[in-house]
């Protein structure tokens, strides 16, 4: 593996920007799907979307 050999630099980098772009891509996919859903939904069934969706994502930056 690489990890004993490569600077730490060069890692932190090869390992940061995939997940850079996957937040990306994944904070994109939302915005757009927010919109697309928004024009189905009302205001509190919109409101109560958003608080529930924020909840996962709130526990996979914990880590957990």
């Amino acid at each position: 593996m690489r990890f004993g050999t490569e600077s730490i630099p060069k890692l932190l980098v090869s390992l940061a920007v995939p997940a850079i772009i996957a937040n990306l891509v994944n904070a994109l996919y939302n915005v757009v799907d927010q919109i697309f859903i928004g024009q189905k939904l009302d205001f509190w069934e919109m409101q109560l979307r958003m608080w529930l969706f924020h909840l996962p994502q709130f526990a996979l930056r914990l880590g957990l």
